[in-house]
């Protein structure tokens, strides 16, 4: 059964004019130019005026107009997948054809490949498989972003790091080192950019050798997850991503947090982001001094 052009408008994406003609007839695309329902977005692509300046759309108009297997790749990609929590600034689009595309759509750019990517239907967009769209993200911003954007899409559990892992293996890209550097600090134990800044810059050293990151604990019914964890002088060492102005209810779940390790024994120091980018030294210093003091507490 044939949608109604108002309720085929109502939703997301880009329409090739031909389709809608050949679909709703000439007459009906026209009226809708007309009212200000369907707007251009490049030449011989079209959406509704309600959807016209969303990301999405403008990123399937550039898929449409490649007239060839496409798919929104990338950052996006992992945003549509749910696995990293913010959506890019502009869309990625990938082909393997190599046709050239005339037409310029607004906050989209393309990407050529010889590789097959394969991809699924998202929102009614194609959208390219989580695992290959990390590797053309990798592509899009520089080495430091590439590493936390890698980071958050690996923890997100989304993806199979593993076949990430051997695509890396196999293939040259732009940014592969980041996602290199990326899989081997995931492979200890870390999950976001402010514990690749620990493992990197502050738990550097051979008193560090020992620490346990991402070490699950339960106490009181509760189960925590320690950044880093030292258990031959039980110190857990988190990292804090808010600098300041916590909210009262993570406040308060922090406090109680500490209190619980506390009570079996285990003492929490704790580094703000800023601590961690702006003097990695002084963490350090404090870090070992704390080890060293809970090593003589504990002789005693």
């Amino acid at each position: 059964m044939k949608q109604s052009l108002d309720i085929v408008l109502a939703a997301p994406g880009a329409h090739e004019r031909a389709r809608l003609v050949a679909v709703h007839g000439r007459r009906a695309i026209d009226a809708a130019l007309r009212e200000g329902r369907l707007v251009r977005i490049a030449r011989g692509v079209f959406a509704s005026a309600l959807h016209a300046e969303s990301l999405w759309t403008r990123a399937h108009a550039l898929v449409l107009a490649c007239g060839a297997e496409a798919a929104i790749t990338g950052h996006g990609a992992l945003f549509l997948h749910g696995c990293v929590l913010r959506a890019p600034e502009w869309a990625l689009v990938v082909t393997t054809s190599p046709t050239h595309v005339r037409r310029r759509i607004p906050q989209a750019r393309l990407l050529r490949t010889v590789h097959p990517f394969p991809a699924r239907q998202i929102h009614g967009m194609p959208t390219a498989e989580p695992e290959v769209a990390l590797l053309h993200a990798m592509g899009e911003i520089d080495r430091d972003r590439g590493r936390a954007l890698a980071l958050e899409a690996l923890a997100s559990g989304r993806l199979d790091v593993g076949a990430v892992a051997q695509m890396t293996r196999e293939r040259r890209f732009r940014g592969r080192r980041a996602l290199v550097e990326a899989l081997a600090a995931f492979g200890v134990g870390v999950r976001s950019i402010l514990e690749y800044r620990g493992l990197t810059d502050v738990f550097t050293g051979p008193e560090f050798a020992g620490l346990l990151r991402q070490h699950a604990v339960t106490v009181e019914g509760r189960y925590m997850l320690l950044d880093a964890f030292d258990p031959v002088h039980m110190v857990a060492f988190e990292l804090d991503g808010a600098d300041f102005h916590l909210p009262r209810d993570r406040w308060e779940s922090d406090r109680e947090r500490d209190t619980l390790l506390a009570s079996v024994g285990i003492l929490t120091v704790r580094f703000t982001s800023r601590d961690v980018r702006d003097r990695p030294d002084w963490c350090r210093a404090m870090a070992h001094l704390a080890m060293r003091q809970r090593r003589a507490t504990r002789a005693a």
